[in-house]
């Protein structure tokens, strides 16, 4: 959800030039920390306040996710099935996420963001220092299988740690949220969200940019933030209906 600007500032390693193995452009890294330590704990505390401030929010960002859509679809040849497919797509992600935190508890939401944000961070560090084999290089030339991997493993280790000590503190985040089920739900969170991720590079390799937008420094667009969140909201949304956390309305 709004872990849109995810509290972190490290995002995967999708959006940069890479550089040689192992090493990591510093000045870059520093723009993600600088947006993050200032976005990300506004919109935890969005979060946990909820109501009216978090509907807003969420529909703030709904509504510039999907501008940058269209200005990014716009540029493209073939721009109509961008646009037929890609607002629609926009539109139901955002609304998931609404979902998860206006019917969710607090900290089931919250566990959402720290699996997005431990996601990316993953897949940018083993991507960045593993290097290896490319995922798809003609859709996104910077994605690599190891940092897939540490897309997947990172949420999986993070959620079930995380989940182990909200029931130490008495905060449940789910009756039935075993540490078993949470490190599954975690990589499954973790590889939609690369899919996620791989939806928006494949519409900008058509575009032919770099990134949705400027918004974020460090990041670009609020879809080059939000791109991996949007689609594993959807698959977590499911989640929580499947275990009867939150009621089904769509």
């Amino acid at each position: 959800m709004q872990g849109v600007i995810g509290a972190t500032a490290i995002s995967s390693a999708r959006k940069d030039s890479r550089p040689a193995l192992g090493k990591i452009n510093l000045s870059q890294l520093q723009k993600r920390l600088l947006s993050g330590f200032i976005l990300g704990p506004l919109v935890v505390l969005v979060i946990i306040y909820g109501g009216w401030l978090f509907a807003v929010m969420v529909a703030g960002f709904a509504a510039i996710a999907l501008y940058e859509w269209v200005q990014l679809s716009l540029k493209i040849k073939n721009k109509i099935p961008y646009l037929v497919l890609g607002i629609p797509y926009v539109v139901f992600c955002f609304l998931c996420l609404y979902m998860i935190g206006a019917f969710a508890p607090v900290h089931t939401g919250l566990l959402f963001i720290a699996m997005i944000w431990s996601s990316d961070t993953g897949a940018y560090l083993t991507g960045k220092k593993l290097g290896g084999p490319k995922m798809v290089p003609k859709i996104s030339p910077n994605k690599t299988w190891a940092g897939f991997g540490g897309a997947l493993f990172f949420p999986a280790v993070a959620g079930t740690v995380l989940v182990f000590v909200m029931d130490i503190y008495g905060y449940e985040a789910g009756p039935k949220f075993t540490p078993q089920l949470i490190f599954i739900v975690g990589a499954v969170v973790g590889a939609v969200g690369q899919i996620g991720d791989l939806v928006v590079s494949f519409a900008k390799r058509a575009a032919k940019v770099k990134d949705t937008g400027d918004l974020i420094p460090g990041h670009g667009g609020l879809l080059d933030r939000v791109d991996s969140m949007m689609l594993a909201a959807t698959i977590f949304y499911a989640f929580l209906v499947a275990v009867h956390i939150i009621p089904r309305v769509m």
